[in-house]
């Protein structure tokens, strides 16, 4: 909360606030600040003015279409903040993820990194369809903090590969204008990642001990993500300048 209110004093109005966050909307004390929310409440709003449904597939696509209008002009808008002419540059939503272009399993940090997550995965899933009814007491007794767990378990491991993916992409097609784009966008997302693996750490020191059966299980996944909070300090050293919105 305290990183929260720094952020707010700093920052009067959100334009782009995705990239940055962990993506909490229902937790965030910054919703009137954010456009993005406010676009995207303001829009299914209007549909039920209009007695639409929000849902319906024809209406969904439709404010997709829009909405990736204005994800464009929002980067045309960024670009302009690094002295560049967006004019001149060629913008455009690929219809594959440029993270496609790379081979993940060839980087270590990423295998780890999604180890960590299956097993986590498995992990929970295993107490989940566990019939001791002390056990499935006890988690869903927990079940807010399972949820958080499952949550930035999941965040993390996304925005890790986006780190690695904007590094990668930068190295094999550096252009000079966009060097400081690139690399503020790969250290924030190499900052969440650092915080939401962070957070999955001490929810499983602090709220998972009671699984007593699970407690080996336990520890080597905190061995395992502590490994992988290191390497992130070492492969992105300039990402805890960063300043994000997280929840955790």
């Amino acid at each position: 909360m305290k990183e929260i209110e720094k952020t707010k004093k700093k920052i009067s109005y959100f334009k782009n606030p995705f990239n940055y966050c962990d993506h909490r909307c229902e937790k965030c004390s910054l919703i009137d600040k954010c456009e993005i929310y406010q676009k995207s409440f303001s829009q299914r709003l209007s549909h039920i003015i209009k007695d639409e449904d929000p849902d319906d597939p024809m209406v969904f696509f439709s404010d997709l279409k829009d909405n990736f209008k204005n994800i464009v002009e929002l980067i045309k808008k960024e670009i302009k903040k690094y002295g560049l002419d967006p004019k001149k540059m060629e913008i455009k939503i690929s219809k594959n993820s440029f993270y496609q272009e790379f081979n993940f399993k060839k980087i270590p940090i990423w295998q780890k990194s999604q180890e960590f997550k299956t097993e986590l995965n498995s992990l929970l899933e295993d107490i989940f369809t566990q019939e001791d009814e002390e056990i499935r007491d006890i988690f869903f007794k927990k079940q807010e903090i399972v949820e958080e767990l499952d949550w930035y378990n999941n965040f993390f491991s996304e925005v890790l590969t986006r780190a690695l993916a904007i590094k990668k992409f930068s190295l094999i097609k550096k252009e000079d204008s966009l060097t400081k784009i690139q690399e503020k966008e790969m250290n924030i997302s190499a900052r969440l990642s650092f915080q939401s693996l962070e957070k999955c750490q001490k929810i499983l020191k602090n709220d998972f001990l009671e699984f007593s059966g699970y407690l080996n299980w336990i520890e080597n996944l905190i061995i395992k993500n502590r490994s992988i909070l290191e390497e992130i300090e070492t492969k992105f050293p300039d990402s805890y300048k960063e300043m994000t919105i997280f929840h955790g």
